[in-house]
């Protein structure tokens, strides 16, 4: 996640740093990892973790999952490079192997059972058919291409995993913080102590 920041990232950054310095509203430390966050994807960079084809699945499984306009913002790749740095959300299922293997074995099993259907892959599926495939995961009714591979429990328990950090990668970008309004990264530049969200008041003497 590295790269020169484009005009739209570098105002978000730009933002960040304002609300720090005038208005003393983000820590220093929160604004260097929001800033870190805006930093565009590099769109040429080979995957870490995955292969060509687990990669190419991965991102038709995310178009569907989240979708988003946001420049710069590759959640596939921000996923890829998570697995390759073991950096989880910290639990698993106890179905599914760690976290690397589930996802390449969970991509493998969508691409089989495309090719089931006649496609070269799930990328190469219509979006109508890709749409029911998951949702027959989602709903733990998918029926395995074969013997190996994940069964329906085991894509329902990847799936799962997979929206989970699709999403928090998502709502972890700046842009994606400001196109919803939220106000939660407005800690304050000194523990956050201006900033805890309540008032102190008496009702009939009581605090």
């Amino acid at each position: 996640m590295s790269g020169p920041l484009s005009e739209n990232h570098r105002s978000l950054t730009d933002h960040v740093q304002m609300r720090h310095d005038d208005e003393n509203r983000v820590s220093p430390r929160l604004a260097a990892i929001l800033a870190d966050r805006a930093q565009p994807d590099l769109a040429d960079e080979a995957p870490k973790c995955l292969t060509g084809s687990q990669y190419r699945t991965l991102r038709a499984v995310l178009a569907q999952v989240v979708p988003h306009d946001i420049p710069g913002l590759d959640l596939a790749k921000r996923i890829d490079m998570n697995l390759h740095s073991r950096a989880g959300n910290g639990w698993r299922t106890e179905r599914l192997p760690d976290d690397a293997k589930a996802y390449a074995l969970a991509l493998d099993t969508l691409d089989a059972a495309s090719r089931r259907d006649g496609a070269s892959g799930f990328a190469g599926l219509p979006t109508a058919a890709q749409q029911r495939m998951l949702t027959t995961i989602a709903e733990g009714t998918f029926v395995r291409p074969a013997a190996t591979g994940l069964d329906a429990a085991q894509m329902s328990d990847w799936f799962e995993d997979l929206r989970s950090d699709a999403v928090r990668l998502y709502v972890a970008h700046p842009q994606a913080i400001a196109s919803i309004g939220y106000e939660g990264q407005a800690n304050g530049a000194h523990g956050g102590a201006a900033f805890e969200g309540w008032t102190d008041a008496e009702i009939e003497g009581t605090r």
